[in-house]
């Protein structure tokens, strides 16, 4: 008996070997697959954090600050770029899976289950959601991931098993929790119903405390990277009352709130099956409950908040959280015996097919650029030491071109000619004063309109002014180069 049992373990070894490969393997691939604005603004970002620079202050940003803590961990090692930028949250995902085959609410499970669900969970990440930016440095990529944390060791089992609970994952989950908000103001609802959701009596006295060294922790490194004003300026003002307008293209009043909720779960089968499945695992969880299911009801009201803004990679925070559902239906089964695990193998067989033969992100023209025609350009007139400015969304140049910007606005949009135009609580970063000083010897200024709002009636006045008065504009093409420069390096621009 001992003898089969060896070879059982081993035959489970050698199966989690092969698709642990085969995930990391898509994971590496994934550093280079697709670009997003948003991403390289945060690597960007946290450069100049780590250069020295104060966020909200001295830089223009609207995300939380918790957003750039991989980035500051990452600018410890190296100056890197997209793809070193992506391993924390290659990492994140692999505690987000470890963390769904360790819940509590699969505790009685074998691991054939176990290990489907989670292959299943990784291929869906690294496959499905790759495309909406899913294996990216964005704070909802992040706030996901913590979702899928949080539910699997903490919420679902607080409501469906809370004898199931330890004092680390109470720990874990309540940290978690406060850390939500400091990704982003948005999460201030669901996080306000996760905590109360998962709270029980037994463990009163270790989330008070918990919580108190999320929300504590967070304050600190706030105030390490960040200004106070600032950060209640540009992350909450400048997000609630001026920028929604450009990004959404509407103002946020209640009926566009209801109508994009009710989009977003009914704009096509799979988001509506989406919404099916989580309602029908909040009915499973609030039958779990004794008396009125008062916890299950707080935790969907909290998943509804995320409803709001849940369209493309906004959607991600909710599609993340969607892969520790399925918990409460396994919760709710009976062991599964090893011939009924054999059922599960055309799981196994449809995951290992996709990881390892259809694989998407070998597409060679959705692969990251590592050079452009600018960043090519600024090496060549410019050393480590010079900033540079590229206008008004292309952060992507900063980091080809291994070069910071010249400026706390490192790009510059609409709600910050009306944020600029009447500052709140003192905070006010001056392009032009930034121009001045460093005196850039290159930019790239690429007009477009963002918003509704031509290029001409949101550039700062006296930055075209500077531009006209400094700077040659080098023939057909975007670039800007200090008069100066230029003329030193005329000879060689021309061939």
């Amino acid at each position: 008996m001992k003898f089969i049992q060896s070879r059982f373990d081993l035959f489970n070894l050698i199966i989690f070997g092969v698709f642990a490969t085969l995930i990391i393997r898509y994971q590496i691939q994934l550093l280079t697959y697709l670009e997003w604005g948003d991403e390289t603004a945060n690597i960007v970002t946290s450069k100049l954090i780590y250069a020295g620079k104060t966020l909200f202050s001295q830089i223009h940003e609207l995300h939380g600050p918790l957003s750039y803590l991989p980035g500051l961990i990452v600018e410890q090692f190296g100056d890197f770029g997209v793809r070193g930028h992506r391993i924390p949250i290659a990492i994140l995902q692999w505690l987000a899976l470890i963390s769904l085959y360790f819940s509590p609410l699969l505790k009685r499970q074998n691991f054939y289950l176990k290990l489907s669900y989670c292959v299943a969970a990784a291929t869906v990440m690294v496959i499905y959601f790759a495309d909406l930016f899913g294996s990216t440095y964005l704070f909802q990529v992040m706030a996901g991931l913590f979702f899928v944390i949080i539910l699997a060791q903490y919420t679902l089992p607080a409501i469906a098993d809370p004898l199931s609970l330890n004092k680390f994952q109470v720990f874990i989950g309540n940290v978690l929790i406060l850390s939500l908000p400091f990704l982003a103001i948005t999460y201030i609802p669901i996080s306000i119903a996760l905590f109360i959701a998962s709270w029980r009596k037994q463990f009163k006295q270790l989330i008070l405390v918990s919580a108190l060294f999320g929300l504590v922790g967070n304050l600190l490194f706030l105030t390490l990277i960040a200004s106070i004003p600032g950060y209640f300026a540009m992350h909450f003002w400048i997000n609630a009352f001026i920028s929604r307008k450009y990004v959404e293209g509407v103002d946020l009043g209640l009926r566009y709130l209801l109508s994009s909720s009710l989009s977003s779960i009914t704009s096509d089968l799979a988001r509506f099956s989406i919404f099916l499945l989580l309602t029908s695992g909040l009915a499973t969880l609030a039958h779990r409950e004794k008396n009125i299911p008062w916890r299950s009801f707080v935790l969907g009201l909290g998943i509804a908040s995320l409803l709001i803004r849940s369209m493309g990679f906004q959607g991600l925070p909710l599609l993340y959280l969607f892969l520790s559902i399925p918990l409460v239906f396994f919760h709710a089964l009976p062991k599964l015996n090893r011939s009924s695990s054999l059922f599960l193998s055309p799981i196994l067989i449809v995951c290992f097919i996709k990881l390892a033969l259809l694989n998407p992100a070998n597409i060679s023209d959705r692969q990251i650029a590592t050079e452009s025609e600018f960043s090519k350009l600024v090496k060549l007139v410019t050393n480590k030491n010079d900033r540079i400015i590229a206008w008004p969304f292309e952060n992507r140049e900063y980091i080809l071109a291994d070069r910071l910007p010249a400026s706390g606005n490192f790009f510059y949009l609409p709600w910050q000619r009306d944020y600029y135009a009447n500052p709140k609580f003192g905070i006010n970063i001056d392009s032009c004063e930034e121009f001045k000083t460093t005196s850039p010897k290159i930019m790239l200024i690429n007009p477009y309109p963002f918003g509704g709002v031509d290029w001409q009636d949101y550039i700062p006045a006296c930055v075209l002014e500077l531009i006209k008065t400094n700077y040659t504009q080098i023939p057909n093409t975007a670039y800007y180069l200090r008069k100066d420069i230029y003329q030193s390096y005329k000879p060689l621009i021309n061939q």
